[in-house]
Order: C-alpha cells, then structure tokens, then sequence
C-alpha cells in the first residue's frame, strides 16, 4: 500500500472545504465577531459550561482581554490564511518529499530541509496579507478592546473623533513604518526561500 505523504493532504481535501474559506470572505467581520462575542462572552454557552464543568463562579474566557482579541482576529483571517498555504502546497512536486523520505529522511527532516524552505515565500506572503489589514482592522477590534488592550486603529478612531488630527497623523506614520520594516524582512526571507537548498535531500 503506497504512503501518502503530509503534502499530499492538500490536495485530497474536498471542494466543500475551498468553497466554505471563500465563501467566509462575503460575510462581514463584524458579523463574525458579533458571533464569537455571543459565543465566547461572559454570558455565552462555552463560558457557562466551563463554570460548571470547572466549578466556577466567574467567566473562564474573556474575549475582551488581548488574548482574547488575538484569538478572535486569528479566527478571522485563517479562512485567507489556509487558501495560500493550500495554494502554495498544492503547487509543489510530491515527488521531492518522497525522495526525501526513500534517501532516508524523516518526516520532521522532510518538513524542515523540503517542505518549508519551498513554502517560506508562501508563508511569508500570506504573514504580509493578513498582518498589513489586521494592523488597521477597526470593524472587529472595536467591539473587543478594553482598557489596555486599545488597537492602533481603534486609537486612530478616537483620537479623530477628538478632533486630534496631529496624534492622528503621527499614528498613521507609525503605522506606515512599522509595515514597511516587516515587509522588508519578509521580502528578504521569500527570496531565499524560493530554490530548495542544495544537499536537502539527504539521510537524517
């Protein structure tokens, strides 16, 4: 009976799956957040069957806290996440991991010395996508944040409300900057990836 390898599971996921990540786009985040709030909130169903489960008196999850809201936002943009790294695993040649593991190597070596350095530019690709719009998300943040856990679009929101269009200008830099300085890391780092490293194919 022939292996299947890790690499070959994206291409046998059934079309249903593509078709509900694409189909997440059309619905607004703030619909979906609205969801996990009534889901996850204080008076939600997880938290009371953890109170009863846990035996306690008060909310075990809270998706007001910045753990809460990374949680949230991951939720958000996994549907955008898992069709890159679909697409980009789908586009590279079974055949390369299977030499891997007949010369020898481990799955966990075939991961490593295969697998991601040919999908570092699809890694880092989709990194860049979904960090540059969820640094200036508003529509889902805004219901979430809490003192503390305040975004930079939620900040920028306020502070123009407040009619502080200098604090407003300076944050919108910032923001630039701190885009540009990951971009360009993750630039670097899809180039190298893109040629599988001479001698990956070799007993571990």
């Amino acid at each position: 009976m022939s292996q299947r390898f890790p690499i070959a599971s994206f291409t046998l996921l059934p079309s249903s799956t593509y078709f509900t990540a694409f189909a997440s786009f059309g619905t607004p985040f703030i619909l979906y957040t609205i969801g996990w709030i009534l889901l996850l909130g204080k008076a939600g169903p997880v938290n009371y069957w953890l109170k009863t489960l846990l035996d306690q008196t008060g909310p075990v999850i809270n998706v007001y806290s910045l753990p809460g809201m990374i949680f949230i936002e991951a939720l958000l943009w996994s549907p955008f996440v898992f069709l890159m790294l679909a697409a980009a695993f789908r586009s590279m040649d079974p055949s390369l991991e299977e030499a891997a593991r007949i010369a020898g190597a481990s799955r966990l070596a075939a991961l490593w010395r295969i697998l991601l350095p040919m999908t570092l530019p699809g890694i880092a690709v989709a990194f860049l996508l979904v960090f540059i719009p969820a640094l200036s998300e508003l529509s889902a943040t805004i219901l979430l944040y809490s003192g503390g856990t305040e975004t930079i679009a939620v900040a920028i929101f306020r502070l123009n409300d407040l009619g502080q269009i200098e604090v407003v200008a300076a944050l919108a830099v910032f923001t630039i900057t701190v885009t540009l300085l990951v971009s360009l890391p993750l630039n670097w780092l899809s180039n190298r990836g893109r040629t599988v490293p001479t001698g990956a194919v070799s007993k571990s």
